[in-house]
C-alpha cells in the first residue's frame, strides 16, 4: 500500500527470516542485490515496496468442507507452534491502538452503536464492553507474546489429502502484534469454528490442541469465551465501517454474513456452560470450585443418619444418576 513504514516492511521481512526454523511459514526470496524486499516509484511520486515469497502449494482453509474435529485440533497445535516460535523473537514492530489487536478492544464503544447492527447485537457488545473494563487490570497482567493475530480461514493453508488433511502452512503477518497470548487462541477458534453446526464443540477442539503444545492457566481459560466474542464483534464493526470507506471491495466483505451466524450462535452459549467445556478441554476439573468443594466435605463430615430413622435406612436404595 502508499505510504507503508519502512520499518514495518522490515519487520515483516526479518520475521520471515526469523521463522525458518518453523516449517509452516513461506521463505522470503532475496532480490538480485541479495535484498529482502525492494521498492519503485509509481505513476504518483510515491515510494511502493514489494517482496517476493516462497508458494505454498495446498488448499485454503476457507475452501475445505467439512472440518472434522482431528483438524481443528491440528489447527489448535500448529497456533501454539507458531506461539512458541513468535515467543523467541525480540525485535518489534510497535502498533499502538491497532484496531485488531483485542487488548484494545474499547475503541468499539464510539462505533457499535452508530452502525446497522440489531438491537440485541448491541446490547451483546455493550456487555462485553462493561465486562473488558472491570477485568481490564487482570487482563493486562495476563502473559504475552509475539502473535499472528490473523489466523483467519484465508491465511491457513491446508494439505491436499481428502481424508486426512492437515496445516501445512500459514502466511500473512500483517497483523502481527505483541499482545496476550491467549489472543492467539481465540482468533484461531473464531475462524476455525465458522459454519460448525456445534461452535462449542468445536473450539474445545482447537483448544485442546492448543493446550497439548501450551499448557493454558486457569485465569487465562476464564477470558476465552469473551475472547472469542469481542473478535467476531471487531469483525462485524470493521465490515461495516469498511463498507462506507470502500462499497466496491468485495474482499473486505467476505465473512461478514458466516459471523453475524457466529456472533448469535456463540452470544446464545451460557458463559459458565462454556468455560466448563473450555476446562474440560485442557485436562481440568470443568467446575472452578471442585477442590475447595473436596476440601470442605473432608472437613465436615455428616452422615445420612440425620435425614432418615435408623429403622429406615434399610429401605435406602442407590440411585443410578
Amino acid at each position: 500500500p502508499i505510504e507503508t513504514d519502512l520499518e514495518f516492511v522490515s519487520f515483516q521481512c526479518d520475521l520471515l527470516n526469523q521463522l525458518k526454523t518453523y516449517d509452516k511459514t513461506p521463505k522470503n526470496i532475496l532480490t538480485n542485490k541479495k535484498k529482502s524486499f525492494a521498492s519503485f516509484i509509481d505513476d504518483k511520486d510515491s515510494v511502493r515496496y514489494f517482496r517476493m515469497n516462497e508458494w505454498i502449494e495446498g488448499r485454503l482453509l476457507s475452501s475445505v468442507n467439512p472440518i472434522d474435529s482431528k483438524l481443528r485440533e491440528n489447527l489448535g497445535y500448529e497456533s501454539a507452534r507458531l506461539v512458541e516460535k513468535l515467543e523467541a523473537i525480540k525485535n518489534n514492530y510497535s502498533r499502538n491502538n491497532f484496531s485488531w489487536d483485542l487488548a484494545n478492544f474499547l475503541w468499539v464503544e464510539n462505533y457499535y452503536n452508530k452502525i446497522k447492527l440489531k438491537k440485541e447485537h448491541c446490547l451483546v457488545i455493550k456487555t462485553l464492553i462493561t465486562n473488558f473494563k472491570v477485568k481490564k487490570n487482570e487482563f493486562e497482567k495476563l502473559r504475552k507474546s509475539l502473535i499472528h493475530n490473523d489466523l483467519n480461514d484465508n491465511n491457513i493453508i491446508l494439505s491436499k489429502c481428502l481424508k486426512k488433511p492437515e496445516v501445512i502452512g500459514i502466511i500473512d503477518f500483517g497483523d502481527c502484534v505483541k499482545s496476550q497470548l491467549i489472543n492467539e487462541l481465540a482468533i484461531t477458534c473464531v475462524y476455525g469454528i465458522l459454519n460448525s453446526i456445534n461452535p462449542l464443540a468445536a473450539a474445545c477442539d482447537i483448544i485442546r490442541g492448543f493446550n497439548s503444545k501450551i499448557q493454558l492457566l486457569e485465569i487465562e481459560i476464564d477470558f476465552l469465551y469473551d475472547l472469542v466474542l469481542m473478535r467476531i464483534s471487531i469483525s462485524l464493526i470493521k465490515s461495516a465501517l469498511n463498507k462506507k470507506i470502500n462499497p466496491t471491495n468485495s474482499y473486505l466483505q467476505v465473512s461478514k454474513d458466516d459471523m453475524v451466524v457466529l456472533f448469535e450462535k456463540w452470544s446464545s452459549i451460557n458463559k459458565t456452560l462454556a468455560l466448563h467445556f473450555f476446562r474440560n478441554a485442557c485436562d481440568l476439573n470443568p467446575n472452578h470450585n471442585t477442590k475447595k468443594f473436596k476440601k470442605l466435605i473432608c472437613q465436615n463430615k455428616s452422615s445420612i443418619e440425620i435425614l432418615f430413622q435408623k429403622k429406615d435406612l434399610k429401605k435406602l436404595k442407590n440411585l443410578d444418576l
